[in-house]
C-alpha cells in the first residue's frame, strides 16, 4: 500500500468528470486541465469513473485507456483511486489489474446493477472482488444507481477482510451513516460520504472525508471546509457548508431531469472553461436556454 494512502485516507477525493468533446470521444487535454485544477486546489486523491465519471456509458476498453491517462497525469501527486464497477465481474477484475499496473492506490466498486442481490450474496460478492484484487478495496454504496443497500451489519462483516479497508456512502441518508459509523469499529476501515450537502455532518460522525463532485469545479470550498473541521473551527465549517448547498442547489437542480446533477456540474465546468458540457449517450447535455440561465447562476461564484 502506498504511503500516500496509509490505510486510512482522509480529506477531499476528487470524483472525477469525464470530459468529452462532441463526437463523445475523451477529451485529453480538458482531463489534464482537470486534474491539475483539482491537484492545484488542494485535493487529496483523485477518483475516475465513479457516477460521476458517467462510467457505465463507456465500454471497457475506454475505461482500461482513461486508468492509464488518469495516472499518467496525476504522476504520483496524490493518491488515485480506481473504481472497478461492472455488472461483469470479470470486467472488474481487468480493470483491478491496470489499476495495479498503473501504480493507483486502491480501487473501488458499487454493487452490480439490474439483477438484486440479498445482503449474503452482497458479503459473497465483495468478499471475492477483495480476494482477487491486489490493490485495497473501498466499497461504494449508492442505492440510488444500484437499486441495492448495503446494510450496516453487512459492512461490519465485510470490515473484517484484511483487504477491504472502507466505504464511500453516497445513499444520503444521515441516519444510515451514523449507524455503520457507530457500529463499525475496525482498525484501518474509514468512511467518506457522497452527498456534498451532506460533508459536515458526515465529519462530525467520523468520516475520514468527502467524495464529492463539486471539487471538480471549485475544490477549495470543500478543501477548505475538511480543514476547518482538521482545526476545530466549527463556525467556518457551518460557513463553508452552507457556500457548497447553496452551490449544489442552484446548480445541480437547475432541471427537473433525473441527471441535473451530471447535466449541470458539466455545464458549469463548460462555462469555467474547464471542459465541454458533454454527456455521453444516453444521457443528455443541458439545452441552450438552460446553459445561459447556468451561465447567470455562475455569475454569484468566483
Amino acid at each position: 500500500m502506498s504511503d500516500k494512502l496509509n490505510s486510512e485516507l482522509s480529506g477531499i477525493i476528487t470524483p472525477l468528470v469525464t470530459p468529452l468533446k462532441s463526437d463523445f470521444s475523451l477529451d485529453e487535454e480538458a482531463l489534464a486541465k482537470i486534474i491539475n485544477h483539482a491537484i492545484d486546489g488542494g485535493v487529496h486523491a483523485i477518483f475516475p469513473l465513479g457516477t460521476t465519471g458517467e462510467f457505465a456509458s463507456f465500454s471497457l476498453n475506454f475505461q482500461l485507456d482513461l486508468i492509464k491517462k488518469v495516472s499518467k497525469v496525476v504522476n504520483g501527486r496524490v493518491a488515485v483511486l480506481i473504481s472497478i464497477t461492472s455488472s461483469c465481474l470479470d470486467d472488474s477484475f481487468k480493470l483491478a489489474e491496470m489499476a495495479t499496473t498503473c501504480h493507483a492506490d486502491a480501487v473501488v466498486a458499487t454493487l452490480p446493477f439490474y439483477f438484486t442481490l440479498n445482503q449474503d450474496e452482497i458479503v459473497s460478492y465483495f468478499q471475492r472482488i477483495a480476494d482477487g484484487v491486489k490493490l485495497p478495496l473501498y466499497m461504494y454504496n449508492m442505492p440510488g444507481m444500484t437499486k441495492i443497500h448495503i446494510a450496516p451489519e453487512t459492512v461490519n462483516i465485510l470490515a473484517k477482510h484484511p483487504n477491504i479497508i472502507g466505504l464511500k456512502d453516497s445513499s444520503g441518508d444521515m441516519n444510515y451513516f451514523k449507524a455503520v459509523s457507530e457500529l463499525v469499529d475496525e482498525p484501518g476501515f474509514s468512511l467518506y460520504v457522497g452527498p456534498e450537502e451532506e460533508l459536515a455532518e458526515a465529519l462530525r460522525l467520523g468520516a475520514k472525508g468527502g467524495v464529492n463532485g463539486g471539487s471538480n469545479i471549485f475544490p477549495e470550498f470543500y478543501v477548505e471546509l475538511f480543514n476547518a473541521f482538521e482545526k476545530g473551527d466549527l463556525a467556518q465549517v457551518e460557513e463553508l457548508q452552507t457556500k457548497i448547498k447553496a452551490f449544489s442547489a442552484a446548480v445541480y437542480n437547475l432541471t427537473d431531469n433525473p441527471n441535473s446533477y451530471l447535466q449541470g456540474l458539466k455545464a458549469a465546468m463548460s462555462v469555467k472553461g474547464l471542459c465541454e458540457p458533454t454527456l455521453a449517450p444516453p444521457l443528455k447535455s443541458l439545452g441552450s436556454a438552460d446553459m445561459e440561465r447556468l451561465r447567470i447562476v455562475l455569475n454569484d461564484w468566483t
